[in-house]
């Protein structure tokens, strides 16, 4: 079995973004975080509607 080349790694992103948040993070209370993430991340989410399947 062989393994395909990946172009994008999502866990080493995670890794990255979660290892930068704790670094910024670090040293503020709960709701200071709670306010970091209200501040730069809420409203940025894309909703994706579901779809109708394809009709055969």
């Amino acid at each position: 079995m062989t393994r395909n080349e990946k172009s994008f790694d999502a866990v080493c992103m995670m890794r990255q973004i979660r290892d930068a948040l704790s670094k910024q993070f670090k040293g503020l209370t709960f709701e200071e975080q709670k306010q970091y993430i209200d501040k730069h991340i809420c409203g940025k989410v894309i909703q994706v509607q579901p779809q109708d399947p394809p009709k055969p």
